[in-house]
């Protein structure tokens, strides 16, 4: 670990005054053969840096790509929210 952390001691995520949030998601439809689970995908951005991403398999089969694209959107929703209320409780 410390190797790893000299070795990166040089890297970091900048943060702009002028961004505000982007938020993207997406999924894989049925992208898992052998179960036919999509995979969702999100990506928060303040400032020009992320600040917070995932990517999880979905826990159901979806039986288009508008529903997968559909629980794609809930996960990143609950991702929000519980970050907002994570920020409000920090204060």
């Amino acid at each position: 670990m410390l190797r790893y952390l000299s070795g990166t001691k040089n890297l970091a995520l900048r943060y702009y005054k002028c961004g505000g949030v982007l938020t993207g998601y997406s999924s894989d439809w049925a992208g898992d053969y052998d179960d036919r689970h999509s995979t969702s995908g999100n990506l928060f951005m303040f400032g020009g840096a992320a600040i917070c991403w995932s990517s999880r398999k979905q826990p159901v089969v979806a039986l288009s790509t508008a529903k997968s694209e559909y629980i794609a959107l809930s996960a990143a929703t609950k991702e929000v929210a519980s970050n907002a209320l994570s920020a409000n409780c920090a204060d």
